[in-house]
């Protein structure tokens, strides 16, 4: 929901296509106009695959097996030390900062 009007990020693609313009950067513009159109068209198709689900023929409750915990527990432990390394860089930069 970054792109979508009302939210932050919305403005934030606005600005972007405002310095690029102004700046006349036109090939960086167009490739961005490109890549914004193409998410904007997975927006739209998870919007409708969501009002055309038909939720009351599914009444059974989803139980990840061992393979699946698994995979899920990688996927939280790599984002936490993606998270972790570049928040410690920025940290050892102002600690590195502070004592120089």
């Amino acid at each position: 929901m970054a792109g979508v009007p009302p939210f932050v990020g919305f403005f934030s693609k606005l600005f972007l296509i405002i310095l690029l313009t102004s700046n006349n950067f036109f090939l960086l513009y167009s490739i961005f106009f490109i890549t914004l159109f193409l998410g904007l068209y997975f927006y739209v198709q998870n919007i409708r695959f969501l009002h055309t689900t038909n939720l009351t023929s599914v009444d059974y409750q989803y139980t990840p097996s061992n393979n699946e915990r698994s995979v899920i527990l990688f996927f939280y432990t790599a984002i936490f030390i993606l998270l972790l390394i570049i928040l410690g860089f920025s940290y050892i930069d102002d600690l590195l900062l502070v004592f120089t």
